[in-house]
């Protein structure tokens, strides 16, 4: 994909991703939000029980999985359906993914450059700050275009 594309889809699913942004944080009610719902419905973890094929302890052992994150998507879709709900997942970036790129690239950028740096200085071929700058968003530049698989390999 060249780098125009590159740039026009990352904005895309920036754009998209925007209007989950309200979802982040811990804004799940206390309890939950399959009781919340449930409770708010008027409905008892027998007859949410039966609406989805599992038993009222079932529902219990479900309500207390979601508070520790350990539901299945498969459970979550069940359980939204039996509620008469729809069941939403995504993953909102906490800035954007433009910015987690260029975070990323900037990383790499500084780290490959102050090696490279310091090699040189022992050399005695050091460069002056202005030019290690220089190299710093040049790289930057670059890596953030062209987002190779080391982008996102550890620092050495």
């Amino acid at each position: 994909m060249n780098r125009k594309y590159r740039l026009l889809a990352l904005e895309q699913i920036d754009k998209k991703l925007e209007k989950y942004k309200i979802l982040l944080g811990d804004n799940r009610p206390k309890k939950g939000w399959i009781y919340t719902i449930r409770k708010t419905l008027g409905m008892s973890g027998r007859q949410l029980g039966k609406r989805i094929g599992v038993s009222q302890p079932r529902i219990a052992e479900i309500e207390k999985s979601e508070l520790d994150h350990s539901l299945t998507l498969k459970t979550m879709f069940q359980v939204a359906e039996g509620l008469g709900c729809e069941f939403v997942y995504a993953f909102v970036p906490k800035t954007s993914i433009k910015e987690t790129v260029s975070l990323r690239a900037r990383e790499i950028a500084e780290a490959e450059t102050y090696s490279a740096s310091v090699t040189m200085n022992l050399e005695n071929q050091g460069l002056s700050e202005k030019e290690v700058k220089n190299i710093i968003e040049e790289t930057v530049k670059e890596l953030f275009e062209k987002r190779p698989s080391r982008l996102w390999d550890d620092i050495k």
